[in-house]
């Protein structure tokens, strides 16, 4: 997913998105490639520690969810 496409499904800006990354980056959770289609943005995607804890996050989640 682009930088761009990730902002714009968070409903934020892509400069708060890229500061939110810049720290994802330095504690290893994602990691970005230069974008193939376009040098001016970048693909994000998950390392694997990232995928680990978005899955833990995932999982605690649904005990959040209040049941009707």
């Amino acid at each position: 997913m682009s930088q761009k496409e990730l902002s714009d499904a968070c409903l934020i800006e892509v400069t708060t998105m890229s500061r939110t990354l810049d720290r994802l980056e330095s504690m290893g959770l994602i990691k970005r490639q230069n974008n193939p289609e376009c040098r001016r943005s970048w693909i994000i995607s998950l390392t694997e520690e990232g995928k680990e804890k978005a899955d833990r996050v995932s999982d605690n989640s649904f005990w959040l969810i209040p049941s009707h």
